[in-house]
Formats: structure tokens, C-alpha cells, sequence
């Protein structure tokens, strides 16, 4: 068996929000991990996006758009 360390941070909440969380016993830091991973792939499309639209520019592919949609969601671990 293997350890796998994970530095920790800190993160504040509302206790309106805490209590909802503890509530639903959800596992937070999982929650917060799916959640930053969501964002960072959304913001990497978008610049990829960004990339695309100039003037002049073509645009990309149906199977180029694919491919881009689907890679971020096939690295995506929940565990």
C-alpha cells in the first residue's frame, strides 16, 4: 500500500453554508476538488475558445471542438 500526501489548505466558508454541507454529510473536500477541477476546465476552454475567434480566422472543427470538450472530462478523477 502506498500513502498519497496532499498539502492542505485553508478555506472559509459561512456557517450558513457549513451547516448546509454538514446537513447533506457531504465529504467536503471532495466536493471543493470536483468543483475547483469544473472551473480550471472551463477557464482552459475558454482560452482555448479565445484562441480560435480572430479575424480571419476559420474557426475549428466539429471534430477539433470535440476532441476539446472531451479531453478535460477524460483526465477527471472523483476519487
Amino acid at each position: 500500500m502506498y500513502s498519497v500526501w496532499m498539502p492542505r489548505v485553508n478555506v472559509y466558508l459561512s456557517d450558513e453554508l457549513v451547516a448546509a454541507i454538514r446537513n447533506l454529510d457531504l465529504n467536503l473536500s471532495r466536493v471543493l476538488q470536483v468543483a475547483l477541477r469544473e472551473r480550471l476546465d472551463q477557464q482552459r476552454l475558454q482560452a482555448w475558445l479565445e484562441q480560435l475567434s480572430f479575424p480571419g480566422s476559420p474557426g475549428a472543427t466539429h471534430q477539433e471542438t470535440s476532441r476539446a470538450l472531451e479531453a478535460p472530462a477524460a483526465g477527471r478523477r472523483l476519487g
